[in-house]
């Protein structure tokens, strides 16, 4: 399948974009491969947020191609899916919003290679009235920086800030009628906070705990729950300097209103 695109308005024409997908059915499996072309108009916040907007922004421009498969098996009441994949794009003008003294700003880099690789695996089981999932996601990624970068030779091949190499995301849960206890873990490696890659925050594990119970409330639906966030207490930074909570509680109610 193949898709054409140009965008345009009263003072601006996009280049002409285009995707394409290709997809084989193999048993079980499903090959597929998508490739085309991008063009990535800067965002309202990243050319006049303030402080930190950039009105000399120049659009986003490059290729990205994916090729994945999607596997699938049912044994009894157990459905498994596996889905892996490998990308690569390559960008010129990377849009990423860096710190510059006391703020952060939105600017351009030069041209940047995206590449890696994620997989995708999921459980489905029942028995009764018991229902169990599980969610696991893994992913390996560079990032670098491929020309010249504000004139610095050493720059280049670095990998970009804030981006981690590893992430792994697990998710799991068990309902018994209309009651809900999820458990997740995400797992962050460590990230460059300089552009040079000499200064990085360490890697950090999150577990969060979820219970949550839906009833129908004079006729809407509704959902109580009570989250255990960080359980393991651990100490983190998403952004340098910038300390994230520790162990806390989070207690709701969820109310879907139906005319």
């Amino acid at each position: 399948m193949l898709n054409v695109r140009v965008l345009a308005d009263e003072k601006f024409l996009t280049p002409l974009t285009f995707s394409y997908a290709l997809n084989k059915k193999i048993n079980n499996s499903l090959i597929y491969l998508n490739a085309g072309k991008v063009y990535r108009l800067p965002s309202i916040n990243d050319l006049f947020w303030n402080p930190g907007g950039n009105q000399q922004l120049l659009p986003e421009d490059g290729y990205s191609t994916d090729l994945g498969l999607k596997w699938k098996k049912q044994i009894k009441n157990t459905i498994v899916k596996f889905s892996p994949s490998l990308y690569s794009r390559w960008i010129k003008n990377w849009i990423q919003w860096q710190p510059q003294g006391n703020y952060w700003s939105a600017m351009n880099i030069k041209q940047v290679w995206s590449r890696g690789i994620e997989t995708n695996t999921e459980f489905f089981s029942s028995i009764k009235e018991f229902k169990f999932h599980m969610n696991f996601k893994t992913s390996y990624n560079l990032s670098t920086n491929t020309d010249l970068f504000n004139d610095d030779a050493e720059l280049i091949n670095k990998q970009l800030m804030y981006c981690p190499h590893y992430k792994a995301i697990i998710r799991t849960s068990v309902s018994f009628k209309s009651f809900n206890l999820i458990y997740s873990h995400n797992y962050t490696g460590y990230r460059f906070t300089s552009s040079d890659n000499l200064s990085y925050l360490p890697s950090f594990h999150l577990g969060n705990i979820c219970l949550s119970s839906k009833f129908m409330f004079r006729g809407q639906s509704t959902e109580l729950f009570y989250k255990l966030n960080n359980i393991y207490n651990s100490d983190y930074q998403l952004i340098v300097n910038r300390p994230m909570p520790l162990i806390n509680h989070e207690i709701g109610i969820n109310l879907k209103l139906h005319k």
